[in-house]
């Protein structure tokens, strides 16, 4: 009789998976490469044991697949698993390494997504493809349009405005050719917006559904898109022991260098999604400004307003908006962990504390 399997390590590919299974002593007791169909027959007729993948296409399924069956599914990002492939890196070698980095006590995880979640994901990527798409097609209209003299402000009205002068009758600055390539552009143009307008919708949508955005909604600096891209980004907030570890992981922390005792911070260390930290920084920068033109009014401001009014008029701009995105992530954090609605006062009890 085969020893009993504790961690089962599968390296995922799209047709073969090579799986790596030791016992509790940590010696393998079982490596095979099976199919897809054999490898869900086999884990189906396993007994409970921990099954270890790296995070990777297919591997938020394959987890889902593995907790119905009544395993503990966990996966580990790629980064964390490459220290521990030996020699020559093979299938079988990547298997091990993923056995190998699951029984280290400090490891981290990735939070596995449900299928609600893997929607919301897929939306936010294809719209973040036409918004890229959009943004090169109205450099693309500016570069043309220059040729001929033709400049114009930034923003979306700005440019719309002045597709419609080129192409009206009396405009003689451009030739009938351009007017042409001018009129194929902006109808390209308006549909991007059209589809990108859509899948607002469809978020808003779902959104509405979901009582984590309600609960997030009230929070200064996040709004539909942001607060939508954190209900991805936290799909298991409980793998980040605090909200500091989750600001570190999208990169809103200093990072530091240091030996001998003497450590130095220096700039955020911008690891993590790249997206969601710059919808937080985005959103934050809108929030300080408000503040800021609140302050000039002389409208009377709440602690937290202050606190922000008052970091802006000693480090400036960005890092008042990089220290709110960071604050916000925090609370987002907390609010998703622990289940609990945004409460004013209580950030501002925390701030008047800080302030203290």
């Amino acid at each position: 009789m085969s020893e009993k399997i504790v961690t089962l390590g599968i390296d995922l590919s799209k047709h073969y998976f090579q799986c790596h299974g030791v016992n509790q002593a940590g010696k393998c007791v079982f490596k095979k490469k099976l199919t897809k169909k054999k490898l869900l027959e086999y884990v189906s007729n396993l007994p409970k044991c921990t099954i270890v993948t790296e995070a990777c296409g297919g591997a938020h399924y394959f987890a889902r697949k593995f907790r119905e069956l009544g395993h503990e599914a966990k996966m580990i990002a790629p980064v964390y698993v490459k220290p521990f492939v030996k020699s020559n890196k093979d299938d079988t070698a990547d298997a091990e390494a993923i056995v190998e980095a699951e029984s280290r006590p400090s490891m981290r995880y990735v939070g596995i997504k449900e299928v609600w979640q893997q929607d919301l994901q897929c939306i936010h990527r294809v719209r973040q493809r036409l918004i890229k798409n959009k943004t090169a097609l109205t450099n693309e209209i500016r570069g043309f349009l220059f040729e001929y003299g033709i400049s114009f402000a930034k923003g979306d009205s700005a440019l719309i405005k002045a597709l419609r002068d080129v192409l009206s009758n009396e405009n003689e600055s451009v030739t009938p050719m351009t007017k042409l390539l001018m009129q194929d552009l902006s109808s390209e143009f308006i549909e991007l917006q059209g589809r990108i307008s859509t899948y607002d919708e469809k978020l808003k949508e779902l959104a509405k559904k979901d009582d984590t955005f309600k609960r997030l909604n009230p929070v200064r600096g996040l709004g539909l898109i942001s607060i939508t891209a954190l209900i991805i980004a936290l799909a298991d907030p409980h793998v980040f022991n605090n909200g500091r570890h989750f600001s570190a992981w999208l990169g809103l922390v200093p990072k530091h260098s240091g030996t001998g005792g003497k450590n130095r911070n220096l700039g955020i260390s911008k690891r993590g999604d790249n997206y969601i930290r710059s919808l937080l920084i985005h959103g934050a920068r809108a929030s300080v400004r408000a503040v800021c033109l609140k302050a000039l009014k002389q409208k009377p401001l709440d602690p937290l307003e202050k606190w922000i009014f008052g970091l802006y008029q000693k480090k400036g701009m960005n890092k008042t908006a990089v220290a709110l995105a960071n604050k916000n992530a925090r609370i987002a954090w907390a609010i998703m962990a622990h289940g609990k609605k945004y409460d004013v006062g209580l950030a501002t009890t925390y701030q008047n504390k800080v302030a203290a």
